[in-house]
């Protein structure tokens, strides 16, 4: 089913000494010895005062440049020659809280966790626990799978070794307790990352999401880690990355043969939902979006493609809750409260910083339409102990915030 996609993959030489599987075997003896945990690393202390002139001195140099988005994820990794991971992340934020239009740094966090992994690669699972969740879209975390998994192109007989080494990385252990949301997108980023290991051998790699994501007690979030991996296929960010996917990504009118290529309903539609990107200044117009999702050729497929780009909308229209209204209020009625919905999600799953926002958006959404604001609220609610852990500091920011009756849902009262 694959073979006309798969010759025309364009293969790399290796770029690297160092292979993949000897990063993934070394993966027992950190287990053996535990994981450094934050605390335990030496770093010195740095005041918010010093992170603050750092800010400002990026903002000043910024303040001309042609995009300054562009400008901070150029400058902010190069204050890690002097401070944290953690301490750069801070920085972002205060950064953000002087420029508004900085609202989306996924690409920043994937730089500053690749430079993180690049000072000792075998302690890359405890960068993991170390990257901020619910920041920058989570840029962190991908950024550092990639990191570690682009450095050589596996065979089959390696990939099976890696199989086995993974099936614990997005898993609960000692350092790391992550709440579901966190769960769920260590197996995104682990999708993302795969296709680096071998990009010849997406097949194999779909079926490795499979192996490592289907058996935990949160239930099977295979199509997670499809979705991270057609991700990496259709919006690459860097220039390795779209080397990388340059003779594998379809064109507009071949995207369709493209994902029927594959024999599992889950990942054809997977393969369809990323596809968006192909074709992205027509898909995120609302007449776009509808063709997209309602092709008759993914026939029950159109709640989780509709709901995919809605998520998606939020991020291209960089959260602004004023654009995002103008676009939700013109969508159909019965779609109306999944795309208010999705947004406010989409808006509190980047930062954890902008749950005032996200029910923001959810307040906006009930001025049209109390209906249609209810939904989105109980939407917010059900989702507090997915984002967060219960009783963590974003739990109980997000449940103060809402509207009392949600409130009380929020802390389990009603």
């Amino acid at each position: 089913m694959y073979i006309k996609w798969h010759k025309k993959i364009n293969y790399f030489k290796k770029s690297r000494a160092r292979t993949i599987i000897s990063i993934a075997a070394s993966l027992l003896v950190i287990l053996e010895i535990g994981i450094l945990t934050s605390q335990n690393q030496t770093k010195v202390a740095v005041s918010e005062k010093v992170l603050a002139k750092f800010a400002g001195e990026i903002v000043s140099l910024c303040k001309d440049a042609s995009y300054r988005p562009s400008c901070y994820d150029k400058e902010i990794p190069k204050l890690m020659d002097k401070i944290s991971m953690e301490d750069a992340f801070d920085v972002i934020k205060i950064v953000q809280s002087k420029d508004s239009s900085y609202s989306y740094c996924h690409v920043l966090g994937h730089k500053l966790s690749a430079k993180e992994v690049q000072k000792n690669p075998k302690n890359w699972k405890n960068v993991l626990t170390r990257c901020p969740f619910g920041e920058c879209a989570n840029g962190c975390q991908h950024g550092l799978v990639q990191e570690v998994f682009r450095a050589e192109y596996l065979d089959l007989s390696q990939l099976d070794k890696l199989e086995k080494e993974l099936t614990d990385v997005c898993e609960p252990r000692d350092g790391w307790n992550p709440s579901p949301f966190e769960r769920a997108h260590c197996y995104h980023g682990l999708g993302h990352a795969l296709l680096y290991s071998s990009p010849d051998q997406i097949p194999r790699l779909l079926n490795i999401c499979d192996n490592i994501s289907s058996k935990n007690e949160v239930g099977n979030l295979s199509p997670l880690c499809y979705e991270g991996l057609f991700m990496q296929i259709f919006q690459p960010l860097e220039p390795e990355d779209f080397a990388l996917v340059k003779d594998i990504t379809p064109k507009k009118d071949d995207l369709l043969d493209f994902c029927l290529e594959f024999e599992d309903d889950k990942k054809r539609n997977a393969c369809w939902n990323q596809g968006w990107a192909v074709n992205r200044a027509e898909t995120t117009t609302l007449e776009g979006l509808t063709k997209h999702c309602e092709n008759p050729t993914f026939e029950g497929n159109e709640n989780r493609c509709y709901n995919t780009l809605f998520h998606v909308i939020g991020q291209h229209l960089r959260f602004d809750v004023n654009k995002i209204d103008e676009f939700c209020s013109k969508i159909r009625p019965d779609l109306m409260g999944d795309c208010y919905s999705n947004a406010a999600s989409s808006i509190m799953q980047s930062e954890s910083a902008f749950i005032k926002k996200a029910i923001e958006m959810c307040k906006i959404a009930g001025e049209h339409d109390k209906d249609i604001g209810d939904y989105c609220y109980d939407y917010l609610v059900k989702f507090s102990t997915y984002n967060y852990n219960h009783g963590s500091k974003e739990f109980i920011e997000l449940c103060d915030s809402l509207p009392k009756n949600w409130k009380n849902k929020c802390y389990g009262e009603l």
